[in-house]
């Protein structure tokens, strides 16, 4: 039995109702317009990673969006955070980037 959770990971998950390959540019969209730093892309295997660099707070964090079909008309993203320096400060900075992304994709993605 696990009695506490790991605070070096968040993660959020979200369906929307998009087809994969139009879901994938319209993230890569988003993410370029609030100038998130993307590391990695992989549109074949349905990957972004993100980072942010060093602060006060934390020393940093890794950010992988993954996304899988559900459907011909609907895709789940799944965001998963991982604190690089560990510290409990960062955990929690960490998680408001996760609820920040999903807001930036939530009110994007909905309006369509």
């Amino acid at each position: 039995m696990k009695f506490f959770k790991d605070l070096s990971v968040n993660e959020e998950t979200e369906l929307y109702p998009y087809a994969y390959p139009k879901l994938f540019e319209k993230v890569l969209k988003i993410l370029k317009e609030n100038k998130w730093q993307i590391m990695k892309q992989d549109k074949d295997e349905g990957f972004i990673e993100l980072r942010t660099g060093w602060s006060m707070y934390s020393y940093g964090e890794s950010i992988q969006i993954t996304f899988h079909k559900v459907s011909n008309k609907g895709t789940r993203i799944n965001v998963i955070s991982k604190n690089v320096g560990g510290t409990f400060i960062g955990f929690i900075k960490d998680h408001k980037n996760i609820v920040k992304l999903m807001h930036q994709f939530d009110e994007s993605l909905r309006k369509c």
